[in-house]
């Protein structure tokens, strides 16, 4: 527990020392409670350059046997959502990191654990999101 504090605190003081983008510290859900990171966003009208680093993630099988992959997600306020790729888990380490071209906001990126590397709709076993704002 008290590596997870350090490491949000670590997280949360490098994205409020940062103005140029807009950064957000992320927390697992009830089901990832141990999982966080960092969302990075620079964003135009045409789209979302990404950054997303996570850390404590268990593997994907541990969630379900059937799971084998992280994957982002990218959900417009119509409800409509859209893959944006395969999150890279790096079992030994516990963490992913991911750079990707995304939508222009507002969106809410999430991450789901998936049976197929890139799934046509996101399964409901989801990890962590964040709702990312225009402003």
């Amino acid at each position: 527990m008290a590596r997870l504090t350090l490491t949000l605190l670590a997280l949360g003081a490098f994205a409020a020392g940062c103005s140029s983008s807009d950064r957000y510290v992320l927390i697992g859900n009830a089901n990832s409670a141990s999982s966080a990171g960092l969302l990075k966003v620079d964003a135009d009208s045409s789209g979302s350059d990404i950054t997303v680093h996570l850390e404590f993630l268990p593997a994907p099988s541990q969630r379900d046997p059937e799971h084998t992959q992280y994957v982002v997600w990218f959900a417009t306020p119509d409800g409509n959502a859209t893959v944006g790729a395969a999150l890279p888990y790096k079992r030994d380490h516990r963490s992913a990191d991911l750079e990707l071209r995304g939508p222009p906001p507002p969106y809410e990126l999430f991450v789901t654990a998936e049976a197929a590397e890139i799934p046509e709709r996101p399964s409901a076993d989801r990890v962590l999101s964040q709702a990312v704002s225009a402003d």
